[in-house]
């Protein structure tokens, strides 16, 4: 069983595990003997950031890329399998070629109260394409904040987060996780 969290987590480990037995029994047979032990040390050892990371303990903070409804859907159901019945003040961007109405519907059921934001950095389809975060809000009648800033939602999160003792999560795109992960990485938190 994988270290990584996040019931996805663990069903995408166990697919990758059985294709890498497949091919191994099928391409290397004289490679079968070490396989137990790359997948225990693989279990043990892999990591992906962004990714239902856990970037801090007090007060909880995830960060998890889900851009999608499917990714959305397996993010809200992991938050729901271990930590059930906590609510989150949930930081969200997205990427303006997302599907809003579907992602926010399915975030709601485990958030109390968000912060909508945007990303600065380039996406795949140019500069400047995340959805403005005024109009994320209002695909949710959960009580709002709009910053526009990034950085400057996730400082205002940990204040929100403290007076009212609600852990974060940090959603909607790869690109907002990239763009506040250095937060913590750097310890400028």
């Amino acid at each position: 069983k994988p270290k990584l969290p996040g019931d996805f987590q663990i069903a995408n480990f166990t697919l990758a595990k059985e294709a890498v037995k497949y091919f191994t029994f099928r391409y290397f047979p004289s490679r079968v003997g070490r396989l137990k032990l790359a997948i225990v040390t693989a279990a043990r050892k892999t990591f992906i950031p962004g990714r239902f990371e856990v970037v801090q303990k007090n007060p909880l903070t995830i960060l998890d890329g889900a851009h999608n409804s499917a990714k959305m859907n397996a993010l809200v159901s992991s938050i729901k399998h271990l930590y059930p019945k906590t609510k989150f003040l949930t930081v969200v961007a997205v990427k303006g070629d997302k599907s809003i109405k579907s992602m926010l519907r399915q975030l709601d059921s485990i958030t109390d109260r968000y912060i909508f934001t945007r990303f600065t950095q380039t996406t795949d389809l140019g500069k400047g394409l995340a959805y403005d975060p005024t109009f994320l809000s209002m695909y949710t009648k959960k009580p709002t904040q709009v910053v526009a800033n990034s950085v400057q939602a996730i400082r205002k999160a940990q204040i929100i987060s403290q007076k009212n003792n609600l852990p974060i999560l940090i959603t909607g795109s790869l690109y907002l996780v990239g763009e506040v992960r250095k937060l913590w990485r750097y310890k400028t938190i």
